[in-house]
């Protein structure tokens, strides 16, 4: 029984300082271990309910929630955040996720500006979204720009193991296979992978088949 009563006083503490109480009700459900770091001025929003999950047989380690100073977090409706993941901005960046969401274990966003996912979006196991580069990137002398927001969809399932980089759209009803790396802009309606990922069928066709 300690495990329960320990994860549910976390959860009134984190959601009372973070202002995410519904009444006398938490809004965000966190076990214990999971950690959140909220900087100077910097607001973690949670339209529904917020579940930071971990298994402690499974996955032993907690979610890690960093927000820097003047930035967003805004889960709009109802969302899961599974174990070992990463959520961190940079200073005045902001971060969306839509209703109905799942960020599976191990994944990792990191914005240095803007990444925004849809309703219903699903990211899997070990995927890295990020809308900024790690280091300067210099071509012909010049550095290059270093952020470009990032824009996902309404009902889009990305698959584990995925990179998704600066400056990526990708649209609604979309499907991105395990592995790929998404360097340029996916429309609706189709299954993309591959190295850099490249639509491969409609949506339509591909359950055809």
């Amino acid at each position: 029984m300690r495990e329960p009563i320990r994860s549910y006083l976390y959860s009134l503490y984190i959601s009372w300082r973070t202002g995410n109480m519904d009444g006398f009700r938490p809004k965000i459900l966190a076990y214990h271990r999971n950690v959140i770091r909220i900087g100077k001025g910097a607001r973690l929003i949670v339209g529904k309910r917020l579940h930071l999950s971990t298994r402690p047989t499974a996955w032993p380690g907690g979610c890690f929630i960093e927000l820097g100073a003047n930035s967003t977090i805004h889960f709009t409706g109802y969302a899961s955040i599974r174990a070992e993941v990463r959520i961190e901005t940079t200073e005045n960046a902001k971060i969306t996720i839509g209703d109905r969401c799942i960020v599976r274990e191990r994944a990792r966003i990191n914005a240095n500006q803007e990444i925004t996912l849809g309703d219903r979006t699903g990211i899997g196991n070990s995927t890295m979204i990020s809308d900024g580069d790690f280091h300067p990137i210099i071509e012909n002398g010049k550095v290059q720009q270093m952020t470009a927001p990032v824009h996902i969809g309404d009902h889009i399932w990305v698959g584990a193991h995925c990179i998704i980089l600066k400056g990526v759209t990708i649209g609604n009803d979309t499907m991105i296979g395990a592995g790929s790396l998404v360097t340029k802009d996916i429309p609706d309606h189709v299954v993309a992978f591959g190295r850099p990922a490249k639509p491969h069928h409609s949506i339509d066709s591909c359950f055809r088949n």
